[in-house]
């Protein structure tokens, strides 16, 4: 399903995208205050990290295959640099973004209780009826997907994808619709963050270090982000048809 917005996100911005951005002076004080220095890690140490870091990435690439949940991979290869004195306790609790972890806890529980508790349900009726009753399964499909698209742009995609997913799962039943076509585009659409640097933490970084404003973000991604929701919905509608 990825090819082809990934093939049109490609020839755009190689070949129009990046001409319509203005040709500011790079802001690179926070680079320069980033510098890195010299290693004071031992020689066996930096061995350390390379192999680690090559075991983790190799297990998680496996999959299913893994004899080890891929999650739990990424600890398992701290501890063994907390043992090997490459981290300490201070650098794992500085890493660790507790918010994050609550955030993303709190919206899977609700995810669930969406689920279980029929809610699903009831406002994937909500949103029948305001788009008519019995709409046509394109119309609900690009709905979704709008919503994901819209919302991640100021929230967590991962939250948006939480909340939504269940949602469009029950309205595509009540549909007869094939419901994988509408998890697709919930998911590359909460993935479409770009238009603004709340969007995610890249957007931010390129904002502030090409020091844009709002009006070229729009300017230059607003085309691509139209150019992927098209290529997005027509493909979830290729890969997994939906009728209606």
């Amino acid at each position: 399903m990825g090819i082809l917005p990934a093939f049109v996100m490609l020839a755009y911005f190689g070949l129009v995208g990046w001409r319509r951005f203005p040709r500011n002076e790079a802001d690179t004080s926070s680079l320069q205050a980033g510098a890195l220095s010299e290693s004071t890690l031992k020689r066996w140490q930096q061995y350390a990290v390379y192999i680690v870091f090559v075991v983790v990435i190799g297990i998680m690439l496996l999959g299913d295959l893994s004899p080890i949940p891929i999650a739990a991979m990424p600890a398992i290869g701290a501890v063994v640099l907390l043992f090997c004195e490459v981290l300490d306790i201070n650098d794992v609790k500085n890493y660790i973004n507790l918010d994050i972890c609550f955030m993303i806890a709190g919206i899977m529980a609700i995810s669930s209780a969406v689920q279980k508790t029929g809610a699903g349900d009831l406002l994937a009726d909500k949103l029948l009826g305001v788009l008519g009753g019995n709409p046509s399964g394109w119309v609900v499909l690009i709905v979704f997907y709008m919503a994901g698209a819209l919302l991640s742009q100021f929230m967590s995609n991962i939250g948006t994808m939480g909340i939504f997913v269940p949602i469009a799962v029950a309205t595509a039943l009540k549909q007869g619709l094939d419901p994988r076509a509408f998890c697709l585009a919930i998911t590359a659409g909460c993935n479409a963050a770009m238009l603004t640097p709340a969007a995610s933490p890249s957007s931010a970084v390129a904002f502030a270090a090409g020091r844009y404003r709002m009006k070229d973000l729009f300017r230059v991604n607003g085309p691509a982000w139209i150019l992927y929701g098209a290529c997005v919905i027509l493909m979830a509608n290729i890969v997994y048809p939906i009728s209606g």
